[in-house]
């Protein structure tokens, strides 16, 4: 009886600690991504986050709601608000990570160019790990319409929807 309690025990001690392990990856990947964002765009929390790592290339995606006062800016200056939102908040200088410094912004709909070539890849990830279809619906209507804006880097694009008050971030590394 006391080999099954110190079992028990073992295997609750180390269920704890897998879990806590989890989350801290989780966290910190989680970070990895918000760092990857323009600090102009100040954001209020995430919507919903996707990391498929566990697949060949890895893939990204996450869905920021946007602050009033950037939703303001976009509003009031379109496309000029974004000229100096190119740099990442992780970015220093001499950082040449391509997570760190995105293209020129540009009007959507988002053309595929090499440096904006896997936003739908990153839309597919994020529905392999649960993204609400309606949701993705909305975001993928707004990447080919007219009225959002986006920029690119190899592996990724930022999307900003004005309309929907998000910033969406999807990639799929090679």
């Amino acid at each position: 009886m006391k080999i099954l309690k110190t079992t028990a025990i073992i295997l609750t001690i180390s269920s704890v600690l897998v879990g806590a392990f989890s989350l801290l990856k989780w966290s910190i990947r989680q970070k990895q991504f918000e760092d990857w964002l323009p600090a102009k765009l100040e954001f209020v929390g995430s919507i919903t986050t996707a990391d498929g790592n566990g697949i060949p290339f890895g893939c990204f995606f996450g869905v920021y709601k946007l602050s009033d006062k950037t939703l303001a800016g976009i509003n009031r200056d379109k496309l000029k608000f974004f000229e100096d939102a190119t740099k990442a908040r992780a970015y220093k200088q001499y950082d040449y990570n391509m997570y760190n410094s995105y293209q020129k912004w540009q009007k959507t709909p988002i053309e595929y160019t090499n440096n904006n070539r896997t936003f739908g890849a990153g839309i597919e990830c994020a529905r392999s790990e649960g993204l609400d279809e309606s949701l993705a619906k909305k975001i993928e209507l707004a990447a080919f319409s007219e009225g959002s804006f986006y920029t690119g880097h190899p592996e990724g694009q930022l999307l900003v929807i004005p309309d929907l008050g998000i910033a969406v971030l999807s990639g799929v590394g090679d």
